[in-house]
């Protein structure tokens, strides 16, 4: 019983690793539609850069949570991440320790954050969407035995 527990669990592993994302992006791509559509959720950024990002989590959540195309939404994700870095997180620490007056418990957070999700989105480029996805449902396994390449 206990060498089950041990062995790899490849494509759970990837399976839940999508599902993380997925959660994160959905979410906060549904968190962002709901300031109007999407558009105002950002004075620092302009209208049409704010409906792309909020479409961008979205879509790409999508197609995280099913397994299709896992690559493709993983590379969106990073290119989403990185422009959270440059225009929001960036000018703070890693981890920012700065506190905000009048309110004590409010410190934005630095890009350690982001950086996770970028890293995350890395493993699934590199491993791709396993078993568990539509990309294993509708391309099959690949012919050298190893996880899907979508």
């Amino acid at each position: 019983m206990f060498r089950e527990l041990f062995k790899p669990h490849i494509h759970l592993g990837t399976f839940l690793l999508r599902l993380g994302l997925a959660t994160i992006f959905i979410y906060h791509g549904c968190l962002k539609f709901a300031i109007d559509h999407g558009s105002a959720w950002d004075p620092k950024l302009t209208e049409a850069t704010q409906i792309a990002v909020t479409w961008g989590e979205l879509i790409c959540g999508a197609l995280l949570l099913v397994g299709l195309v896992s690559r493709l939404a993983s590379i969106g994700i990073i290119v989403i991440m990185t422009g959270a870095i440059v225009f929001q997180t960036g000018h703070l620490d890693f981890i920012n320790t700065a506190f905000v007056p009048p309110h004590p418990r409010n410190v934005p957070v630095g890009y350690e954050y982001n950086f996770a999700l970028i890293m995350m989105s890395l493993a699934v480029l590199a491993i791709g969407s396993g078993k568990v996805s539509l990309d294993y449902l509708f391309f099959g396994p690949p012919d050298d035995g190893s996880l899907p390449q979508r």
